[in-house]
């Protein structure tokens, strides 16, 4: 079984992200440049987390349903 991305939780990630980047921009546009570095950092910092987080998903996921049944050898070799 191949994994398959699910397009409409990442999007609303990224919508995510991106609403709240806009909100933030907008009241650091008012203090100067230096807030624009904080910010840009910050939301590094955090799409980071959340693309380590889906690959923990994605991991997770792989390694329950890629899972043989305990007797499926024996019942391979007694068909065969």
């Amino acid at each position: 079984m191949r994994f398959a991305v699910n397009w409409h939780v990442l999007g609303w990630v990224i919508i995510s992200i991106l609403a709240t980047q806009q909100a933030q921009c907008q009241e650091v546009s008012a203090e100067g440049a230096a807030g624009n570095v904080n910010l840009v950092s910050e939301l590094t910092t955090r799409a980071a987390a959340k693309e380590i987080e889906l690959q923990q998903l994605n991991a997770q996921f792989r390694l329950r349903s890629t899972r043989q049944p305990r007797w499926r050898p024996w019942r391979q070799l007694a068909y065969s």
